[in-house]
């Protein structure tokens, strides 16, 4: 159990892009996301004794988890499902994508593309060595596990600048990234 936890995952992304100018003036650019993902540890409030606006945050913690958990079984699933059957005729048919539940909450909506398809993901598992907190580390253990079975095939994000889409005019763009929204993600940076 954690005494000082910040009761919140952190959640800090990095973009990064590299252009580079081909023969004839032509553009390839190359698109990158790091995604840095601090998860905070699912809580058993009998243990914690957690009461009011604690036992709220430990509620909402553990439904993102859960959410989280539900994409990682469907991710993996999906993994070991066979590309493709054959039918009566001998014919390859392709497998019916399986639902993957994504919008089950904010967590899995940002982390959507550190999950499945064309990305990398290492996942580093903290684990306790008492045995008062075996359970979770059992859990905890079984979870990175079934993160393990996930098998995505990355390739390179090459844009070509026929590909990109245009450029609206400076009065037709707006951008409101840097204004917070009501019910988005707050991510801190803390030391």
């Amino acid at each position: 159990l954690n005494a000082t936890s910040s009761r919140s995952h952190a959640i800090y992304m990095v973009r990064i892009t590299r252009t580079a100018v081909r023969e004839g003036g032509h553009t390839t650019t190359v698109v990158g996301k790091l995604n840095l993902v601090d998860l905070a540890g699912s809580e058993r409030v009998k243990r914690s004794g957690a009461k009011g606006a604690n036992l709220k945050e430990a509620s909402h913690i553990n439904s993102g988890l859960l959410s989280l958990g539900n994409v990682i079984v469907a991710l993996a699933s999906s993994s070991d499902a066979p590309p493709a059957k054959l039918d009566k005729d001998g014919k390859k048919v392709p497998a019916q994508p399986q639902h993957i539940p994504y919008r089950q909450s904010k967590l899995t909506r940002v982390l959507q593309d550190s999950l499945g398809g064309n990305s990398l993901t290492c996942l580093i598992a903290c684990v306790s060595p008492v045995d008062l907190d075996f359970e979770e580390t059992h859990n905890t253990l079984k979870y990175a596990g079934r993160a393990c079975k996930i098998f995505n095939a990355p390739v390179m994000n090459a844009v070509t600048e026929e590909e990109l889409p245009p450029i609206p005019p400076p009065g037709d763009f707006h951008c409101d990234y840097d204004r917070p929204r009501r019910g988005s993600l707050l991510v801190e940076n803390g030391d």
